[in-house]
């Protein structure tokens, strides 16, 4: 399921309200607990050695600053060989600061960590910006994969970043409204179908395919 719409239409206080980060009226209807549940924030969180939230990109470029960065391999939190089994490929990111990483590669150890969840589904808020075209054809191509393992993915994007996997797609407006169709007959913008306020959503039937 990918879930598009405008600025401010409430795609990511959606995603907070699945998984019960947020106050919200109405019943939400999933088919997984929500230990089962794993979540990609558009931002990193990322802290150094100190236990802070004191990053900044510029430390990428002082080396002294640098030496408080977290190694990637720390902060997934595993063994090499449990990360390559969820998700093959990060062996040489793990001996890494956290701060010398790229945006593809940061985007990278935030999934495996998310991986060794072992999740029913993977919540990602607008995964692809910021990533170069390899990184967002690795995404494209990762999603694909982990969706035919059988991970439910909800995907927070633009409509110009739609994986294969993706066979749904929820339209949000503004005012509460929402379009859900199949992704061949949806279109960008489209009003063809009727509009239905959000909170009459059965969120076990859009998921159910």
């Amino acid at each position: 399921l990918a879930i598009v719409g405008p600025s401010g239409s409430g795609k990511t206080t959606l995603a907070l309200a699945l998984l019960q980060k947020i106050f919200y009226t109405g019943h939400i209807e999933i088919a997984f607990q929500k230990s089962k549940i794993a979540f990609a924030e558009q931002l990193h969180h990322f802290k150094n050695k100190s236990n802070t939230n004191d990053l900044y990109y510029q430390q990428r470029y002082h080396a002294m600053e640098s030496d408080d960065a977290i190694m990637a391999g720390d902060y997934i939190g595993a063994t090499a060989e449990a990360i390559e089994q969820v998700l093959p490929g990060l062996t040489p990111l793990l001996d890494e600061p956290l701060l010398q990483l790229s945006n593809g590669e940061h985007k990278k150890v935030q999934l495996a960590k998310l991986l060794l969840q072992h999740p029913a589904m993977l919540i990602l808020d607008q995964p692809f910006i910021g990533l170069d075209t390899a990184s967002r054809q690795w995404l494209h191509s990762t999603l694909n994969t982990l969706s035919a393992s059988g991970i439910s993915i909800i995907l927070i994007s633009s409509p110009t970043e739609m994986p294969n996997c993706i066979t749904h797609i929820l339209t949000l407006e503004l005012e509460t409204q929402y379009t859900f169709q199949p992704k061949e007959n949806w279109k960008p913008r489209t009003h063809a179908h009727t509009l239905h306020p959000l909170n009459e959503v059965s969120f076990q039937q859009l998921l159910k395919e």
